[in-house]
């Protein structure tokens, strides 16, 4: 929310195994679909959000969104594990390269950029 009222666009990336943490937590109703939740749950919109497909990981998904489109990723993952995918290995290289990977992490209880 800080975000958006400062004026940046969000956009956030979830593995499909978030759907666990949905349905342990109750959040999920039995007509939703994982994105559904995730919108209702966080007050979005579906196009702010994306969810991997079941079995998928989101950090490619997210890297070359970003790499395309020379945008600015806030996480907490270093985009750095080892993949055979050299084309997401390449992206993220850019992308750090760039200064465009930013850290956050929790400093007293809020998201910050570290």
């Amino acid at each position: 929310v800080e975000l958006e009222t400062d004026g940046f666009r969000v956009h956030l990336f979830f593995d499909h195994s978030i759907q666990r943490l949905l349905k342990q937590k109750k959040l999920i109703e039995p007509t939703e679909t994982v994105p559904m939740t995730l919108c209702r749950v966080m007050g979005m919109n579906r196009h702010q959000l994306t969810v991997s497909k079941k079995g998928h990981k989101a950090d490619a998904l997210l890297v070359r969104l970003a790499d395309r489109n020379c945008l600015t990723v806030l996480s907490n993952d270093r985009f750095n594990k080892k993949s055979e995918d050299k084309f997401y290995l390449e992206a993220a290289k850019r992308l750090d390269r760039a200064g465009l990977i930013k850290r956050v992490g929790l400093v007293e209880g809020r998201l910050t950029i570290l």
